[in-house]
């Protein structure tokens, strides 16, 4: 399963040979699961293809030659911080455990720009054919469902689980009369590293430039993600917070 999801990643990417893109496409017109990874490639590289390229900064040179003027001037500094190393590492060693022990006690943690890549990648297709099995997915896979998609007019591609830093997650693959839209709902978080707080108890950005909504139910993070502006996001989050 591995290897035909890496073939229906390299078929959006344009990276397989007449062969192997022929064999990729039998098997994502067999598998929902695996056409659902395929679709969801699509969009990412579509998405990214729009981001502008980059444009040289004329001023570059200037601003590399006066950091480099500012790093001579610090040697003394540097001097002192040599001498002096070892307290301000167990200062910083503390600050670190106490960070530590707090968030454990805590028992929500955020979620590192590092490890949001498993969210896409890293957890297992599995089969979820309806709002109600993906409802009943994330309570059996993640231990509580914080939505209620049953009744919103959302249709399910496809679902995955797994775990994420140690806590479990699932990723449902969804699609409104806008379009698709991934939903993710990991144990035990609260923030997203990167997502900041908006407003209405939402935290608004994006994930590989594609527009990111998150917010908290139960100790879980939900996160929705697609290409759409974070209104529509929002929309689509209270109607299946809401949705009986």
């Amino acid at each position: 399963m591995k290897e035909a999801i890496e073939r229906a990643h390299a078929l959006a990417d344009g990276a397989l040979s007449p062969a192997e893109a022929e064999q990729a496409r039998r098997e994502a017109a067999a598998d929902p699961r695996l056409q659902a990874e395929h679709d969801w490639a699509r969009t990412l590289k579509a998405e990214l293809a729009k981001s502008p390229p980059p444009t040289p900064d004329p001023h570059l040179w200037t601003a590399v030659r006066d950091r480099l003027d500012a790093i001579d001037r610090s040697r003394t500094a540097e001097g002192f911080v040599g001498r002096y190393a070892w307290a301000f590492c167990a200062v910083f060693l503390l600050f670190i455990v106490a960070g530590a022990i707090t968030s454990r006690l805590d028992g929500a943690r955020p979620l590192a720009t590092s490890q949001v890549a498993g969210l896409f990648s890293g957890l297992t297709p599995v089969a979820a054919g309806s709002p109600d099995q993906a409802v009943e997915l994330v309570r059996e896979k993640v231990g509580y469902a914080p939505t209620r998609m049953v009744g919103a007019p959302v249709r399910v591609l496809g679902a995955a689980y797994g775990l994420i830093d140690g806590r479990r997650a699932a990723r449902i693959v969804m699609a409104d009369g806008v379009g698709e839209v991934l939903l993710f709902v990991v144990e035990r978080t609260n923030t997203v590293e990167g997502i900041p707080y908006a407003a209405k108890g939402y935290m608004a950005g994006s994930i590989n430039r594609t527009p990111a909504l998150a917010w908290c139910e139960g100790g879980d993070l939900v996160m929705l993600v697609g290409p759409r502006d974070h209104g529509e996001l929002q929309t689509l989050a209270e109607q299946i917070r809401s949705a009986q």
